[in-house]
């Protein structure tokens, strides 16, 4: 089992949240089938009849280009290097999840929350951002937002982007 340790701090003064969760691995052949709370880890997979969501799992570089994952949650799981390209996010909770080097170009984020996430060097290029929470995301601004469509996006510091409305 894996170890995922994270320490957020607000405002100076401010509490400081410590959360250590153990994240539940997939297994690391490709040979061997890849399904959690019935959600089979694949492209195009559909998963929005998984009930409980993916929480707290070690989804490190796995493949669900084009999947549908609209409404479940991904709340403290880790994506890093994930291929999420053209998925359906709308409504995806990425609370307190781990997007390092996560590929979401082209992926719908309509209605997602990525609030207290770690996104450095997400792609995000030609993504849909509306109403799309990165109040408080860590390494935003590494990102790759080339073409990305903000509508009612709130970014760090409570900035909104409202280029594409």
């Amino acid at each position: 089992m894996g170890q995922f340790l994270s320490l957020i701090c607000r405002g100076t003064g401010a509490a400081i949240i410590l959360t250590l969760m153990t994240l539940v691995k997939l297994p690391s052949s490709s040979a061997e089938i890849r399904e959690i709370n019935g959600c089979v880890i694949e492209p195009g997979t559909d998963c929005t009849h998984v009930e409980t969501g993916l929480k707290y799992k070690d989804l490190n570089g796995v493949d669900l280009s084009g999947a549908n994952l609209s409404g479940i949650t991904l709340h403290g799981s880790s994506l890093r290097g994930a291929n999420l390209r053209g998925a359906n996010l709308r409504g995806t909770e990425f609370d307190m999840a781990v997007l390092t080097d996560a590929d979401l170009s082209e992926a719908d984020l309509t209605d997602a929350y990525l609030s207290l996430s770690i996104v450095t060097n997400i792609n995000l290029q030609g993504a849909i951002l509306t109403n799309v929470d990165l109040r408080y995301a860590q390494g935003i601004d590494s990102a790759n937002l080339e073409g990305a469509q903000f509508c009612h996006t709130t970014l760090p510091g409570g900035i909104v982007r409202n280029d594409h409305c």
